[in-house]
Protein backbone atom coordinates (compact mmCIF):
# COMPACT_ATOMS: atom_id res chain seq x y z
CA UNK A 1 0.00 0.00 0.00
CA UNK A 2 2.73 2.35 0.28
CA UNK A 3 3.69 2.28 -3.26
CA UNK A 4 0.82 3.55 -3.91
CA UNK A 5 1.95 7.31 -1.70
CA UNK A 6 5.20 7.21 -4.19
CA UNK A 7 4.63 10.68 -6.71
CA UNK A 8 3.64 10.63 -10.30
CA UNK A 9 6.80 11.35 -12.30
CA UNK A 10 5.77 10.91 -15.88
CA UNK A 11 2.60 12.19 -17.04
CA UNK A 12 2.46 10.65 -20.46
CA UNK A 13 0.05 10.77 -23.69
CA UNK A 14 -3.57 9.52 -23.91
CA UNK A 15 -6.50 9.07 -25.73
CA UNK A 16 -9.57 11.04 -25.39
CA UNK A 17 -12.82 10.21 -27.55
CA UNK A 18 -14.84 13.45 -28.29
CA UNK A 19 -18.10 12.67 -30.45
CA UNK A 20 -17.52 10.70 -33.38
CA UNK A 21 -13.86 11.98 -33.49
CA UNK A 22 -10.62 10.81 -31.88
CA UNK A 23 -7.80 13.05 -30.73
CA UNK A 24 -4.33 12.57 -29.14
CA UNK A 25 -3.18 14.66 -26.68
CA UNK A 26 0.26 14.66 -25.06
CA UNK A 27 -0.47 15.87 -21.55
CA UNK A 28 3.16 17.54 -21.54
CA UNK A 29 3.34 19.41 -24.08
CA UNK A 30 0.13 20.08 -24.62
CA UNK A 31 -0.65 19.45 -28.21
CA UNK A 32 -3.81 17.83 -29.56
CA UNK A 33 -3.05 16.25 -33.25
CA UNK A 34 -6.22 14.33 -34.87
CA UNK A 35 -5.48 10.83 -35.60
CA UNK A 36 -3.79 9.81 -38.87
CA UNK A 37 -5.62 8.03 -41.77
CA UNK A 38 -3.73 4.70 -41.51
CA UNK A 39 -5.25 4.58 -38.05
CA UNK A 40 -7.60 2.04 -39.81
CA UNK A 41 -5.17 -0.57 -38.91
CA UNK A 42 -5.05 0.02 -35.86
CA UNK A 43 -8.79 0.06 -35.50
CA UNK A 44 -8.89 -3.25 -37.56
CA UNK A 45 -6.57 -4.99 -34.76
CA UNK A 46 -8.60 -3.90 -32.01
CA UNK A 47 -11.65 -5.17 -33.72
CA UNK A 48 -9.99 -8.49 -33.93
CA UNK A 49 -8.77 -8.30 -30.31
CA UNK A 50 -12.17 -7.09 -29.12
CA UNK A 51 -13.46 -10.31 -30.85
CA UNK A 52 -10.91 -12.52 -29.19
CA UNK A 53 -11.66 -11.10 -25.55
CA UNK A 54 -15.71 -11.59 -25.76
CA UNK A 55 -14.99 -15.64 -27.04
CA UNK A 56 -15.61 -17.97 -24.57
CA UNK A 57 -12.24 -19.89 -23.33
CA UNK A 58 -12.81 -23.22 -24.41
CA UNK A 59 -13.76 -22.77 -27.76
CA UNK A 60 -10.20 -19.88 -28.40
CA UNK A 61 -8.33 -22.94 -26.93
CA UNK A 62 -9.59 -25.41 -29.38
CA UNK A 63 -9.18 -23.26 -32.56
CA UNK A 64 -5.82 -22.46 -31.83
CA UNK A 65 -5.07 -26.27 -30.72
CA UNK A 66 -3.57 -27.72 -33.85
CA UNK A 67 -1.30 -24.81 -34.64
CA UNK A 68 0.35 -25.69 -31.56
CA UNK A 69 -0.05 -29.23 -30.42
CA UNK A 70 -0.23 -32.30 -32.22
CA UNK A 71 -3.89 -34.42 -31.34
CA UNK A 72 -2.54 -36.99 -33.21
CA UNK A 73 0.58 -37.59 -31.49
CA UNK A 74 1.89 -38.89 -27.96
CA UNK A 75 4.67 -36.48 -27.52
CA UNK A 76 5.03 -33.11 -28.91
CA UNK A 77 7.63 -32.22 -31.47
CA UNK A 78 11.02 -29.85 -29.98
CA UNK A 79 9.80 -26.52 -32.23
CA UNK A 80 6.06 -27.50 -30.73
CA UNK A 81 7.46 -27.74 -27.05
CA UNK A 82 9.25 -24.52 -27.74
CA UNK A 83 5.88 -22.91 -28.48
CA UNK A 84 4.51 -24.32 -25.98
CA UNK A 85 7.32 -22.93 -23.48
CA UNK A 86 7.04 -19.35 -24.91
CA UNK A 87 3.02 -19.18 -23.91
CA UNK A 88 3.83 -20.50 -20.46
CA UNK A 89 6.40 -17.85 -20.12
CA UNK A 90 4.36 -14.78 -21.38
CA UNK A 91 1.04 -16.07 -18.91
CA UNK A 92 3.32 -15.64 -16.24
CA UNK A 93 4.63 -12.64 -17.75
CA UNK A 94 1.00 -11.09 -18.39
CA UNK A 95 0.25 -12.23 -14.77
CA UNK A 96 3.16 -10.34 -13.22
CA UNK A 97 2.58 -7.10 -15.32
CA UNK A 98 -1.18 -7.08 -13.59
CA UNK A 99 0.71 -6.33 -10.62
CA UNK A 100 3.07 -3.78 -11.81
CA UNK A 101 0.77 -2.15 -15.08
CA UNK A 102 -0.75 0.53 -12.76
CA UNK A 103 1.19 3.96 -12.56
CA UNK A 104 2.27 4.89 -8.91
CA UNK A 105 0.01 6.86 -6.86
CA UNK A 106 0.47 9.06 -4.12
CA UNK A 107 0.69 13.30 -4.27
CA UNK A 108 0.74 14.71 -7.65
CA UNK A 109 0.71 17.44 -9.71
CA UNK A 110 3.05 19.36 -7.36
CA UNK A 111 4.23 21.81 -10.28
CA UNK A 112 1.52 24.09 -11.42
CA UNK A 113 2.49 23.42 -15.02
CA UNK A 114 -0.58 25.09 -16.25
CA UNK A 115 0.43 28.69 -14.71
CA UNK A 116 3.86 28.28 -17.09
CA UNK A 117 2.68 30.94 -19.82
CA UNK A 118 -0.01 32.70 -18.13
CA UNK A 119 -0.20 36.18 -16.33
CA UNK A 120 0.26 35.80 -12.52
CA UNK A 121 -2.08 38.67 -11.93
CA UNK A 122 -4.67 37.09 -14.13
CA UNK A 123 -4.23 33.87 -12.25
CA UNK A 124 -4.82 35.72 -9.15
CA UNK A 125 -7.79 37.53 -9.97
CA UNK A 126 -9.50 34.72 -11.55
CA UNK A 127 -8.48 32.12 -8.75
CA UNK A 128 -10.44 34.49 -6.10
CA UNK A 129 -12.96 34.23 -4.73
CA UNK A 130 -15.59 36.90 -6.56
CA UNK A 131 -16.87 39.24 -3.34
CA UNK A 132 -20.34 38.79 -4.15
CA UNK A 133 -22.99 35.41 -4.83
CA UNK A 134 -22.26 34.66 -8.87
CA UNK A 135 -23.02 30.49 -8.49
CA UNK A 136 -26.48 29.84 -7.00
CA UNK A 137 -26.97 26.49 -5.74
CA UNK A 138 -29.96 24.49 -6.23
CA UNK A 139 -31.27 24.31 -2.35
CA UNK A 140 -35.11 23.14 -3.55
CA UNK A 141 -35.87 19.08 -3.99
CA UNK A 142 -38.79 17.80 -5.08
CA UNK A 143 -37.92 13.94 -4.32
CA UNK A 144 -35.45 13.60 -0.80
CA UNK A 145 -34.27 10.02 0.71
CA UNK A 146 -34.55 10.50 4.04
CA UNK A 147 -31.83 11.23 5.66
CA UNK A 148 -32.34 9.84 8.91
CA UNK A 149 -32.32 5.94 7.67
CA UNK A 150 -29.50 6.88 5.52
CA UNK A 151 -27.44 9.19 7.50
CA UNK A 152 -28.37 7.54 10.81
CA UNK A 153 -25.05 7.05 11.75
CA UNK A 154 -21.90 8.41 10.01
CA UNK A 155 -21.31 6.49 6.86
CA UNK A 156 -17.73 5.66 6.67
CA UNK A 157 -18.86 6.32 2.25
CA UNK A 158 -21.41 8.76 1.23
CA UNK A 159 -21.89 7.26 -2.87
CA UNK A 160 -23.58 9.89 -4.85
CA UNK A 161 -24.35 8.68 -8.95
CA UNK A 162 -25.38 11.15 -11.10
CA UNK A 163 -28.39 10.07 -13.06
CA UNK A 164 -30.65 11.06 -16.16
CA UNK A 165 -34.35 10.69 -14.94
CA UNK A 166 -35.01 8.31 -17.12
CA UNK A 167 -32.23 5.27 -16.46
CA UNK A 168 -34.05 3.68 -13.83
CA UNK A 169 -32.78 0.27 -15.84
CA UNK A 170 -29.41 1.22 -14.70
CA UNK A 171 -30.22 2.55 -11.46
CA UNK A 172 -31.76 -1.24 -10.72
CA UNK A 173 -28.65 -2.39 -12.03
CA UNK A 174 -26.39 -0.31 -9.25
CA UNK A 175 -29.27 -1.30 -7.02
CA UNK A 176 -28.24 -5.05 -7.86
CA UNK A 177 -24.88 -5.40 -7.80
CA UNK A 178 -22.00 -2.97 -6.17
CA UNK A 179 -24.85 -0.48 -5.17
CA UNK A 180 -25.72 -3.20 -2.50
CA UNK A 181 -23.01 -2.85 0.00
CA UNK A 182 -25.50 -0.55 1.28
CA UNK A 183 -26.48 -3.64 3.40
CA UNK A 184 -23.23 -3.47 4.65
CA UNK A 185 -22.33 -6.94 2.37
CA UNK A 186 -19.72 -8.08 0.16
CA UNK A 187 -19.42 -11.39 -1.72
CA UNK A 188 -17.52 -13.40 0.61
CA UNK A 189 -16.40 -10.07 3.31
CA UNK A 190 -18.32 -8.03 5.34
CA UNK A 191 -17.85 -4.47 4.71
CA UNK A 192 -15.53 -2.74 7.25
CA UNK A 193 -17.65 0.38 7.25
CA UNK A 194 -21.47 2.45 6.64
CA UNK A 195 -22.08 2.78 3.06
CA UNK A 196 -24.85 5.32 2.12
CA UNK A 197 -25.97 5.49 -1.31
CA UNK A 198 -28.43 8.06 -3.51
CA UNK A 199 -28.73 8.79 -6.91
CA UNK A 200 -28.85 12.73 -8.20
CA UNK A 201 -31.31 13.47 -10.77
CA UNK A 202 -32.79 16.48 -12.71
CA UNK A 203 -36.59 16.96 -12.76
CA UNK A 204 -37.57 20.05 -15.35
CA UNK A 205 -38.45 19.35 -19.09
CA UNK A 206 -38.63 15.51 -17.76
CA UNK A 207 -42.22 15.53 -19.21
CA UNK A 208 -41.17 16.55 -22.71
CA UNK A 209 -39.24 13.86 -25.35
CA UNK A 210 -40.68 10.72 -23.44
CA UNK A 211 -38.91 11.07 -20.10
CA UNK A 212 -39.30 10.37 -16.67
CA UNK A 213 -42.18 12.06 -15.18
CA UNK A 214 -42.51 13.33 -11.17
CA UNK A 215 -44.84 10.79 -10.16
CA UNK A 216 -42.63 7.97 -11.26
CA UNK A 217 -39.60 8.88 -9.31
CA UNK A 218 -41.61 9.48 -6.29
CA UNK A 219 -42.89 5.82 -6.51
CA UNK A 220 -39.11 5.00 -7.21
CA UNK A 221 -37.78 7.14 -4.37
CA UNK A 222 -40.93 5.27 -2.30
CA UNK A 223 -39.57 1.92 -3.32
CA UNK A 224 -35.90 2.15 -2.81
CA UNK A 225 -35.68 5.06 -0.55
CA UNK A 226 -32.45 6.60 -2.35
CA UNK A 227 -33.83 9.38 -5.03
CA UNK A 228 -32.82 12.84 -4.84
CA UNK A 229 -34.43 15.26 -7.23
CA UNK A 230 -33.44 18.48 -7.84
CA UNK A 231 -35.70 21.64 -9.11
CA UNK A 232 -33.23 21.95 -12.08
CA UNK A 233 -33.08 21.24 -15.54
CA UNK A 234 -31.45 18.20 -15.86
CA UNK A 235 -28.95 18.12 -19.13
CA UNK A 236 -25.22 17.14 -19.43
CA UNK A 237 -24.29 20.96 -19.09
CA UNK A 238 -25.70 21.32 -16.09
CA UNK A 239 -24.11 18.00 -14.31
CA UNK A 240 -22.05 20.29 -12.17
CA UNK A 241 -24.98 21.99 -10.55
CA UNK A 242 -26.53 18.40 -10.29
CA UNK A 243 -23.21 17.18 -8.61
CA UNK A 244 -23.26 20.22 -6.97
CA UNK A 245 -26.75 19.68 -5.32
CA UNK A 246 -25.52 16.47 -4.13
CA UNK A 247 -22.86 17.95 -2.63
CA UNK A 248 -25.11 20.66 -1.00
CA UNK A 249 -27.96 18.21 0.74
CA UNK A 250 -24.69 16.21 1.91
CA UNK A 251 -23.82 18.81 3.75
CA UNK A 252 -27.02 19.62 5.38
CA UNK A 253 -28.36 16.59 5.36
CA UNK A 254 -25.61 13.81 5.71
CA UNK A 255 -22.80 16.48 7.57
CA UNK A 256 -20.86 13.52 9.36
CA UNK A 257 -20.13 11.36 6.26
CA UNK A 258 -16.20 10.34 6.59
CA UNK A 259 -15.69 10.56 2.67
CA UNK A 260 -18.08 11.46 -0.09
CA UNK A 261 -17.62 9.27 -3.49
CA UNK A 262 -19.11 10.60 -6.60
CA UNK A 263 -19.18 7.96 -9.36
CA UNK A 264 -21.00 8.03 -12.66
CA UNK A 265 -23.71 5.53 -13.19
CA UNK A 266 -21.39 3.66 -15.90
CA UNK A 267 -18.80 2.81 -13.34
CA UNK A 268 -18.36 -0.16 -11.36
CA UNK A 269 -16.54 0.37 -7.95
CA UNK A 270 -15.61 -2.53 -5.87
CA UNK A 271 -16.66 -0.73 -2.36
CA UNK A 272 -14.96 -3.13 -0.34
CA UNK A 273 -11.68 -2.92 -1.83
CA UNK A 274 -12.11 1.26 -1.31
CA UNK A 275 -13.24 1.30 1.59
CA UNK A 276 -10.43 -0.92 2.47
CA UNK A 277 -7.50 1.42 0.78
CA UNK A 278 -9.14 4.23 2.19
CA UNK A 279 -8.81 2.81 5.59
CA UNK A 280 -4.85 1.86 4.97
CA UNK A 281 -3.86 5.54 3.76
CA UNK A 282 -5.77 6.70 6.70
CA UNK A 283 -3.38 5.01 8.83
CA UNK A 284 -0.52 7.03 7.20
CA UNK A 285 -1.47 9.92 6.55
CA UNK A 286 -5.41 12.12 7.04
CA UNK A 287 -7.45 12.28 4.14
CA UNK A 288 -10.67 14.65 5.71
CA UNK A 289 -9.61 17.53 3.40
CA UNK A 290 -8.03 15.57 0.67
CA UNK A 291 -9.34 14.67 -2.98
CA UNK A 292 -8.64 10.97 -3.95
CA UNK A 293 -8.59 10.09 -7.85
CA UNK A 294 -6.98 9.33 -11.17
CA UNK A 295 -5.36 13.07 -10.81
CA UNK A 296 -4.49 14.85 -14.11
CA UNK A 297 -1.90 17.68 -14.31
CA UNK A 298 -1.48 18.85 -18.02
CA UNK A 299 -5.08 18.87 -19.74
CA UNK A 300 -5.46 21.58 -22.63
CA UNK A 301 -8.51 23.06 -22.22
CA UNK A 302 -11.34 21.82 -24.65
CA UNK A 303 -12.25 24.86 -27.23
CA UNK A 304 -14.02 22.92 -29.78
CA UNK A 305 -17.89 24.87 -30.18
CA UNK A 306 -18.96 21.53 -30.83
CA UNK A 307 -17.64 19.42 -27.80
CA UNK A 308 -19.64 19.26 -24.70
CA UNK A 309 -17.17 20.02 -22.53
CA UNK A 310 -15.67 23.08 -24.63
CA UNK A 311 -15.15 26.15 -22.49
CA UNK A 312 -14.76 29.73 -24.47
CA UNK A 313 -12.02 31.71 -23.28
CA UNK A 314 -14.59 34.37 -21.58
CA UNK A 315 -15.33 31.07 -19.04
CA UNK A 316 -12.19 30.27 -18.67
CA UNK A 317 -8.93 32.13 -20.33
CA UNK A 318 -5.93 29.94 -19.90
CA UNK A 319 -4.82 27.09 -22.29
CA UNK A 320 -4.50 24.12 -19.86
CA UNK A 321 -7.00 23.19 -16.71
CA UNK A 322 -5.76 23.38 -13.24
CA UNK A 323 -4.62 19.71 -11.86
CA UNK A 324 -8.25 17.95 -11.06
CA UNK A 325 -9.14 14.36 -10.39
CA UNK A 326 -11.18 12.94 -13.17
CA UNK A 327 -14.92 13.22 -12.54
CA UNK A 328 -15.99 9.33 -13.96
CA UNK A 329 -14.85 8.28 -10.00
CA UNK A 330 -13.10 10.51 -7.01
CA UNK A 331 -13.49 10.40 -3.37
CA UNK A 332 -13.80 13.82 -1.04
CA UNK A 333 -12.61 13.43 2.53
CA UNK A 334 -15.72 14.62 4.76
CA UNK A 335 -14.52 17.47 6.19
CA UNK A 336 -13.91 19.22 2.63
CA UNK A 337 -17.08 18.95 1.40
CA UNK A 338 -19.14 22.30 3.01
CA UNK A 339 -15.77 23.85 2.15
CA UNK A 340 -16.41 23.56 -1.60
CA UNK A 341 -20.04 24.03 -1.35
CA UNK A 342 -19.14 27.42 0.06
CA UNK A 343 -16.82 28.66 -2.11
CA UNK A 344 -18.42 27.54 -5.46
CA UNK A 345 -21.17 30.48 -4.53
CA UNK A 346 -18.30 32.79 -5.41
CA UNK A 347 -16.36 31.53 -8.42
CA UNK A 348 -17.85 31.54 -11.88
CA UNK A 349 -19.83 28.44 -12.32
CA UNK A 350 -17.93 25.92 -15.03
CA UNK A 351 -19.75 23.30 -16.93
CA UNK A 352 -17.16 20.80 -16.40
CA UNK A 353 -17.91 19.07 -13.42
CA UNK A 354 -14.87 17.46 -12.82
CA UNK A 355 -12.58 20.60 -13.72
CA UNK A 356 -14.93 22.87 -11.84
CA UNK A 357 -14.93 20.91 -8.65
CA UNK A 358 -11.58 19.80 -8.40
CA UNK A 359 -10.04 21.47 -10.39
CA UNK A 360 -10.63 25.43 -9.89
CA UNK A 361 -12.51 24.87 -6.42
CA UNK A 362 -9.43 22.81 -5.71
CA UNK A 363 -7.23 25.26 -6.27
CA UNK A 364 -9.21 28.31 -4.15
CA UNK A 365 -9.11 26.02 -1.49
CA UNK A 366 -5.61 24.71 -1.87
CA UNK A 367 -6.57 21.27 -1.85
CA UNK A 368 -4.30 18.39 -1.90
CA UNK A 369 -4.92 15.78 -4.98
CA UNK A 370 -4.19 12.16 -4.08
CA UNK A 371 -3.51 10.16 -7.05
CA UNK A 372 -5.16 6.59 -7.36
CA UNK A 373 -3.90 4.58 -9.81
CA UNK A 374 -6.57 1.91 -8.97
CA UNK A 375 -9.00 3.42 -11.87
CA UNK A 376 -9.41 1.33 -14.23
CA UNK A 377 -10.19 3.68 -17.61
CA UNK A 378 -12.04 2.40 -20.70
CA UNK A 379 -9.59 0.13 -23.05
CA UNK A 380 -9.68 -0.12 -26.62
CA UNK A 381 -10.65 -3.68 -26.30
CA UNK A 382 -13.43 -4.31 -24.04
CA UNK A 383 -12.79 -4.61 -20.18
CA UNK A 384 -14.15 -8.35 -18.67
CA UNK A 385 -15.31 -9.10 -15.68
CA UNK A 386 -12.38 -11.49 -14.77
CA UNK A 387 -9.83 -8.40 -15.87
CA UNK A 388 -11.28 -5.94 -13.10
CA UNK A 389 -12.26 -8.52 -10.50
CA UNK A 390 -8.54 -9.95 -10.36
CA UNK A 391 -6.43 -6.57 -11.44
CA UNK A 392 -6.89 -5.15 -7.49
CA UNK A 393 -8.54 -2.21 -9.57
CA UNK A 394 -11.46 -0.68 -7.07
CA UNK A 395 -13.55 1.16 -10.06
CA UNK A 396 -13.94 1.12 -13.82
CA UNK A 397 -15.63 3.44 -16.48
CA UNK A 398 -17.69 2.27 -19.31
CA UNK A 399 -19.51 -0.19 -17.59
CA UNK A 400 -22.96 -1.02 -18.96
CA UNK A 401 -25.51 -2.77 -16.85
CA UNK A 402 -25.04 -6.42 -18.34
CA UNK A 403 -21.41 -5.91 -18.14
CA UNK A 404 -21.87 -4.76 -14.46
CA UNK A 405 -24.05 -7.67 -13.42
CA UNK A 406 -21.61 -10.22 -14.83
CA UNK A 407 -18.38 -8.73 -12.69
CA UNK A 408 -20.89 -8.73 -9.88
CA UNK A 409 -21.83 -12.75 -11.01
CA UNK A 410 -17.67 -13.49 -11.04
CA UNK A 411 -17.38 -11.39 -7.39
CA UNK A 412 -20.46 -13.92 -6.23
CA UNK A 413 -18.63 -17.01 -7.71
CA UNK A 414 -15.15 -16.26 -5.95
CA UNK A 415 -11.98 -15.96 -6.65
CA UNK A 416 -11.04 -19.05 -8.45
CA UNK A 417 -13.54 -18.64 -10.84
CA UNK A 418 -10.66 -16.24 -12.78
CA UNK A 419 -7.82 -18.88 -12.04
CA UNK A 420 -6.05 -19.89 -15.27
CA UNK A 421 -5.62 -18.82 -18.46
CA UNK A 422 -8.96 -17.52 -18.35
CA UNK A 423 -7.04 -14.60 -16.44
CA UNK A 424 -4.37 -14.61 -18.65
CA UNK A 425 -6.02 -14.15 -21.32
CA UNK A 426 -8.18 -11.03 -20.44
CA UNK A 427 -5.03 -9.34 -19.47
CA UNK A 428 -3.37 -10.05 -22.22
CA UNK A 429 -6.03 -8.57 -24.35
CA UNK A 430 -6.35 -5.32 -22.76
CA UNK A 431 -2.19 -4.83 -22.21
CA UNK A 432 -1.80 -5.80 -26.20
CA UNK A 433 -4.75 -3.30 -26.84
CA UNK A 434 -2.68 -0.40 -25.15
CA UNK A 435 0.04 -1.20 -26.92
CA UNK A 436 -0.84 -0.75 -30.65
CA UNK A 437 -2.88 2.51 -29.18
Amino acid sequence: MLRALEPQTNPVSRERERGSETRWYNRVEGIETPVPADHNVTALLHTVLAWLCQQPLDPVIMQITPWWWPRARSRPRGNQLFVLLVLVTLSLAFVLLTTVHIRPGGTSCTTPIFLQNADPAEVAMYFTPRTQQVTYLVNRFLVEPDSRLICNSAPDLLILVPSPPGDIEVRDAVRQTWGSAVTGKWPFADLTGKVALVFLLGHRGLAGGGGTNLTALREESATHGDVLVGDFYDSYRNLTRKVLAGLNWATQRCPQAKFVLKADQDSFVNVERLLNLLKDISEVRPLSETMLGETLCTEPVVRDPTDRVTLDTGSYPFSMYPPYVRGGTYVLGGRLVPRLVNVSRYMPYLPVEDVFINGVLGRVLQVEHMHLPQVMQSVACPMTPCLFVKAGHFTSTDVDPDLMRSIWKVLQSGPSHCDGLRFVFSHACAWVSSVIS
